[in-house]
């Protein structure tokens, strides 16, 4: 098995499968709502009804509030698979207009939704992870008001009243990545101390909660998570089945396992106030483990259908399964309320309410279809309502209106300049048609302006349906992280990067951006299947000044060619462990070249196996010794000039050869030569260009003087037997 990253791409053309089936190009729109008039971008935490008054939209430029409507999807996090669903460009939000302002329902990046409602239903919960926020844009337009459909429901003379429903309360503390790899995040450390999450559930009507949680760790034998609910001064557990609950300990390739069981606790003194505890047992009591953290809780509750003190003056309300027979009670709500019923958030519908004065108390009902996981939110318009987070002014864009172009760069503000400068240099040679955009401009247009990797994709996707034989490359313009969401730290000038879902074993956690060019309908549910129909590649230039070094690196090869000698030359070098498996593979290359291939070029070979080891290092064992005549002979075919080069064997970030440091980045930093080699590696962990150490390939790319012209490189843990295949 092999996960491999092309690390940058400035030259190299990749070749792609034939074209393939496309989505009938009348869904993408043929121009962007942002083409023209006034627009506003505001954000929002997270999911409920949001409110922006009359006074609040003139702060905001606009001149008549009337006139305002609400456009996006907010911040959910969009399927992998391209199936269609995806919204394209900016589809209206219904509202509602009363008392000078509007009111709309906004997602968060966060989505809930019930499972196993016919028996232990519980909230679920998926996070977008490339954002922090969701996102909306505010446009004034002469155009009546988008207002929600009324849900069409019939009143029963039979009914049962119920006046509760499920509501949950959600804790993830997002701290570390244990291996700087993957979309997950974890929390808290209980390891060697305590946890404690303080929780509150408003009206809690009923003794049975279920909790839902995610513990990571690291035991030192088998172990079970556990959850601890402290409510009235009584500790009370779950009871997590231990398939469910069960960790095992880690295998050599595991940073750590995980479980994510769900199971009801009866607490014996119910109290709305309390704390939940993470709690991983042995067989015999608190388990020893070196890694233990809280990925996420969530509490799932019954609860009083109370509207008054509710926060934000709002009521989520859950069902699991409704009968078509059930009133569904508010009592002592407002005549006034508002109730939206949520099973599609873009476009919630309203329920017809009616009053009740009857044994039942007084109060507001509404009635439902039979129907399974139902979500609904009642609301005060009359009171004060969810605010945005915040707002900016955006331009005018067109991406939708956008010619096809051979090759599409996508890049961030702070690195335009320099990819137009290389856009012109592929324009003038090459007589293509170049595209550059910024990943702010296609977030606008694909994702709602919510940061999300799908965004690139799905601009790609619709350039390749509407012209799949003209559209070839993409080039990604700037480094990214796996840390997405900038949740350790900031970094704006980063693009995004594709990573697995995994985050916990080495060989199945990476990061692909090939993933960005799998562009067949109903792709992206299992990528490893999946075929790459462009060409895609990243310069991982990190500030502006890399950038310019970069480009000016690519213009001085491309535009300025030097066709000497050393055009006809090839290097292939090896590491020398594991039986000589390594020179064998170095060995094929050469063969392929000179006898399969036909190419008429000279190949030279530096096998470290081959070479004596330094004779300064009496206290380092043989296997450890460095390969100072293999690296000797490596500098010199550098400096000789290759046109492409080869390395495979063991390495890691600071150095080709595992133990013996035959090219290391203090060779690349040190070693200046004129003629750049394309440069390919079949090894581990040289380019983990979405961590803060810089490997040693990465290093090549960015040196001026030397270094390689563009790598197809790996950035994680590869097995030899696919390395070998893809070198090949």
């Amino acid at each position: 098995m092999f996960r491999l990253q092309v690390a940058c791409l400035a030259l190299l053309a990749l070749l792609c499968a034939s074209p393939a089936g496309a989505f009938n190009t009348s869904i993408y729109a043929t121009q962007s709502k942002l083409s023209t008039g006034k627009w506003v971008k505001i954000s929002i935490p997270e999911n409920g009804v949001y409110e922006i008054t009359y006074t609040e939209l003139r702060e905001m430029g606009f001149t008549n509030p009337s006139k305002v409507h609400v456009y996006g999807t907010g911040g959910n996090r969009i399927s992998e698979q391209l199936n269609g669903t995806a919204s394209d460009d900016l589809k209206r939000v219904p509202i509602l207009r009363t008392g000078n302002k509007i009111c709309f329902y906004g997602n968060g990046p966060v989505a809930f939704s019930l499972a196993d409602y016919s028996s232990t239903p519980h909230f679920t919960r998926i996070f977008n992870p490339y954002s922090q926020m969701g996102y909306y844009f505010l446009t004034e337009e002469n155009k009546s008001d988008l207002t929600p459909a009324e849900k069409t429901t019939t009143p029963v003379e039979d009914y049962v009243d119920n006046p509760y429903s499920l509501d949950y309360f959600y804790h993830e503390y997002e701290l570390t990545s244990v291996a700087s790899t993957g979309k997950d995040m974890l929390g808290e450390d209980f390891s060697r101390q305590r946890v404690l999450v303080d929780y509150y559930l408003p009206h809690l009507a009923d003794s049975t909660v279920v909790v839902h949680s995610t513990i990571a760790a690291y035991p030192s034998a088998t172990a079970y998570a556990n959850a601890v609910l402290h409510s009235g001064g009584v500790a009370d557990s779950t009871n997590y089945s231990k398939s469910s609950s069960r960790i095992y300990p880690p295998t050599d390739y595991s940073y750590y396992n995980y479980a994510s069981p769900f199971g009801k606790i009866k607490l014996t003194k119910p109290a709305e106030n309390g704390q939940y505890e993470p709690v991983l047992l042995s067989g015999t009591g608190v388990a020893d483990a070196s890694i233990a953290r809280l990925d996420y809780v969530i509490l799932t509750y019954t609860h009083e259908n109370i509207l008054a003190g509710a926060r934000d003056n709002q009521l989520f309300m859950g069902y699991g399964l409704t009968r078509g027979s059930d009133r569904f009670l508010l009592p002592n709500a407002p005549s006034g309320t508002v109730v939206w019923y949520l099973n599609n958030t873009n476009s919630p519908m309203v329920m017809q309410t009616t009053p009740y004065n009857d044994a039942a108390g007084t109060g507001l009902a509404f009635f439902s279809t039979p129907i399974s996981r139902s979500t609904y939110v009642a609301f005060d318009p009359t009171k004060t309502l969810k605010k945005i987070a915040g707002f900016e002014q955006v331009a005018n864009q067109n991406l939708h209106a956008m010619a096809v172009p051979d090759f599409l760069i996508i890049t961030t503000n702070a690195f335009l300049e320099q990819a137009n400068r290389l856009a012109d240099l592929h324009r003038a040679v090459d007589g293509i048609d170049v595209a550059v955009v910024t990943h702010d401009q296609v977030f606008n247009e694909f994702s709602s302006g919510t940061r999300d990797a799908m965004a690139y994709r799905l601009l790609c996707k619709m350039l390749y349906d509407r012209d799949n034989t003209k559209f070839k490359n993409l080039l990604l313009f700037g480094t990214g992280s796996f840390d997405n969401r900038e949740l350790m730290g900031q970094h704006p000038d980063d693009l995004l990067t594709y990573q697995s879902d995994n985050s916990n074993i080495q060989d199945q956690s990476y990061t692909a951006d090939d993933f960005f060019g799998l562009l067949d309908d109903n792709s992206g549910a299992n990528i490893a299947a999946d075929k790459l129909r462009i060409g895609v590649g990243r310069i991982t230039c990190a500030d502006v000044e890399e950038a310019r070094s970069d480009v000016d690196k690519i213009v001085e090869y491309y535009a300025n060619p030097d066709y000497g000698v050393w055009r006809n030359n090839t290097l292939v070098t090896s590491d020398s462990p594991d039986k000589g498996e390594y020179m064998f593979q170095g060995q094929g290359y050469q063969n392929q070249i000179e006898e399969d291939l036909h190419t008429g070029m000279h190949v030279s070979t530096v096998h470290n196996s081959m070479y004596p080891r330094s004779t300064v290092e009496p206290t380092f064992d043989i296997k450890r010794k460095t390969a100072t005549e293999g690296n000797r002979m490596m500098s010199h075919y550098l400096k000789d000039g290759a046109y492409f080069a080869t390395y495979v064997g063991h390495a890691g970030p600071s150095s080709f050869t595992k133990l013996n440091r035959m090219w290391t980045t203090g060779d690349v930093s040190r070693t200046a030569y004129p003629h750049y080699p394309i440069f390919s590696t079949a090894c581990c962990d040289v380019a983990h260009y979405d961590n803060d150490t810089r490997g040693i390939a990465e290093l090549m790319f960015h040196k001026r003087d030397g270094g390689a012209i563009a790598l197809l490189t790996s950035s994680r843990m590869v097995f030899a037997s696919g390395n070998d295949r893809l070198n090949q």
